[in-house]
C-alpha cells in the first residue's frame, strides 16, 4: 500500500463528507416575535433579511394572533406558534425555544432584550444572535469573553428604574452588544484555488453571492491568472508566498491567514494539506466545491462514530464468521451429498 493511499485511508476514518447542496450557503434565519416589538418593525426587518440572503430560510417563532397578519404580508415564511396552553404568557418564547435548540440555525433575531428567551438562545444555540431595536438598528450579542466584562459596547436608554430595567443592566454586564448595523449580515469567505480546474473558482465565487450577495470574497492562489482581476464577484485575491516545495505554498500560506476570521473556507479538491489545515486551524465552516460543482461539508467526525466503532467491529466479525460457518456448512453438505451419491453407484455397479 502506498503512502498516499495511506493518508487516503486515515483521512476518511478522522473527516467527514456531507453533501449539501444549496443548503451549504444559504442562511436559515429563526425570528424570535415575543410580541413587544410593533408589526411595522417586524415586516421591515423581514425585507431586509430578504435582502440580505435571498435564498434564505426564514422561520418565525410567534403568537397564533400575530401569524396571520404575517402571513398576508409575505409568502414562503415557516411559522412556528407558540402553545396556548403555557402560564404564565411571558415565559411562552423561551419554553418553546428549547424545542428547537437542536435545529441548527445561522442566525437568531431578536426585537426586545427580553431575559427569558435570550438565556435559552445564548446557553443553548450556536447561531449568531442579532437584535434589531425600535431605532431600526443591527446589533450583534454574545455572552462576554473574562477580558471583555468590564468593556463598554452598547448603552441602553435611559428608562424608568423598575426592577425589570435593572435586570436588563445586570444582564448587560455579561452580554456584550455590539452595533454593526448591516456588517453583521456580512461574510468573510476565503477559497483555496490549487488550480487543478481551470475557472473553477470562479464559477464558486459567483455561486456564493447568489446566495450571500454582500459577502466578501477572498481567494488565495500559488497560480499566475490575469481573469480573477476582472472578475467582480472576487473582492481579494492574495498570491501565495513562495517556498522551496511548490506544493506546498498554499498551506504554508493558509497558515499565515489562520487568525483570520473566516466565516467559510471554501476547497475546490480534497488535497490532503489544505483539508486538514483548514479543519483544524480554520476558525469557519470548510466546505468542498467539486468539479461537478457541488457542495459539500466537511469537518471531523461525531464522537459518536468512535465510541461505536469496537462495537461495530465486533458486530462485522461476528457476522464474517456467522456467513463463514454457513458457507462451510453448505460445501460440506455438497460434498456429503456427492460421496453419498458416489457410494449408491458403486454399490448399484456391483450389483449388476
Amino acid at each position: 500500500m502506498g503512502i498516499r493511499k495511506l493518508i487516503k485511508r486515515i483521512g476518511r476514518s478522522v473527516f467527514s463528507l456531507k453533501q449539501d447542496d444549496d443548503a451549504a450557503i444559504a442562511q436559515s434565519v429563526l425570528i424570535t416575535d415575543d410580541g413587544h416589538s410593533r408589526l411595522a418593525d417586524l415586516t421591515t426587518a423581514i425585507k431586509k433579511i430578504k435582502n440580505y440572503f435571498p435564498k434564505s430560510k426564514i422561520t418565525v417563532l410567534t403568537f397564533i394572533e400575530r401569524s396571520s397578519s404575517l402571513q398576508n404580508e409575505f409568502s414562503g415564511l415557516e411559522f412556528i406558534i407558540c402553545a396556548q396552553g403555557i402560564r404564565p404568557r411571558r415565559y411562552r418564547i423561551a419554553l418553546q425555544l428549547l424545542f428547537l435548540s437542536r435545529k441548527k440555525y445561522d442566525y437568531l433575531v431578536n426585537f426586545s432584550l427580553d431575559i427569558s428567551p435570550l438565556i435559552v438562545q445564548l446557553l443553548l444555540f450556536k447561531a449568531k444572535i442579532i437584535l434589531y431595536n425600535q431605532w431600526g438598528q443591527w446589533c450583534s450579542l454574545r455572552l462576554r469573553k473574562v477580558s471583555e466584562i468590564f468593556k463598554r459596547s452598547y448603552s441602553k436608554p435611559k428608562s424608568k428604574n423598575s426592577l425589570k430595567n435593572c435586570l436588563k443592566r445586570i444582564g448587560l454586564f455579561f452580554i456584550l452588544l455590539k452595533t454593526d448595523d448591516e456588517e453583521v449580515f456580512s461574510h468573510n469567505i476565503l477559497i483555496i484555488d490549487d488550480g487543478l480546474v481551470a475557472g473553477q473558482f470562479i464559477y464558486a465565487s459567483r455561486r456564493i453571492k447568489e446566495d450571500l450577495p454582500y459577502a466578501r470574497i477572498i481567494v488565495l492562489t500559488a497560480l499566475k491568472r490575469k481573469e480573477p482581476e476582472e472578475e467582480r464577484a472576487i473582492n481579494e485575491i492574495i498570491r501565495a508566498d513562495k517556498f522551496w516545495i511548490k506544493k506546498y505554498r498554499l498551506p504554508r500560506h493558509m497558515l499565515k491567514l489562520k487568525n483570520n476570521n473566516y466565516d467559510y473556507v471554501v476547497l475546490l479538491s480534497l488535497a490532503v494539506t489544505p483539508v486538514i489545515i483548514s479543519v483544524l486551524f480554520m476558525k469557519g465552516r470548510v466546505l468542498l466545491n467539486n468539479r461537478w460543482h457541488q457542495w459539500w461539508r466537511i469537518n471531523f467526525k461525531p464522537a459518536r462514530y468512535y465510541l461505536m466503532l469496537i462495537p461495530r467491529l465486533i458486530s462485522g466479525f461476528i457476522i464474517k464468521i456467522a456467513i463463514l460457518i454457513y458457507l462451510l456448512i453448505n460445501v460440506f453438505w455438497i460434498f456429503l451429498m456427492r460421496a453419498v451419491t458416489g457410494f449408491k453407484i458403486n454399490l448399484l455397479t456391483e450389483r449388476d
